[in-house]
């Protein structure tokens, strides 16, 4: 009995310092924080219909289906292709030789195949990236 008085004690002393210190965040002497700027004002909607027009600027991809730039400073492009070639795009040209060629060990089609790249955060020091992809089953004899 003693000590559920005294929990009980403890409880309501803890419930108003919370409420002592909830009330005093909410009400600050300080200069309220300063208004966020207004938004631009939107352009004018176009009268008529929506052009849009594609212009190529590459050519020769198979299947493409993740674009990556390794932030190393080369400016490369680095374009993934399903079939498990990884392609590297610079100064707007496809360079003839991959930076990975796996296609002996992906399994290609539908929705499998290499899918996707990463580069590791410190790909310039370590050379480390990574890859996703589904890989083809490997007979082995032993």
């Amino acid at each position: 009995m003693v000590y559920r008085r005294l929990l009980r004690g403890i409880s309501i002393v803890a419930l108003l310092a919370l409420s002592t210190v909830l009330l005093e965040c909410g009400s600050s002497s300080s200069s309220p924080a300063p208004a966020a700027p207004a938004p631009p004002a939107a352009p004018p909607a176009p009268s008529g219909p929506l052009v849009l027009t594609l212009t190529p600027v590459l050519s020769g991809l198979n299947s493409p289906v993740d674009l990556q730039n390794a932030a190393d400073g080369t400016g490369r492009l680095f374009v993934v292709e399903q079939q498990g070639q990884i392609r590297i795009v610079s100064n707007n040209s496809l360079l003839p030789t991959p930076f990975l060629d796996i296609t002996s060990l992906v399994d290609f089609g539908g929705e499998k195949g290499l899918l996707g790249l990463a580069f590791h955060p410190a790909y310039t020091q370590n050379r480390r990236f990574f890859v996703n992809a589904a890989i083809a089953a490997i007979a082995m004899a032993i």
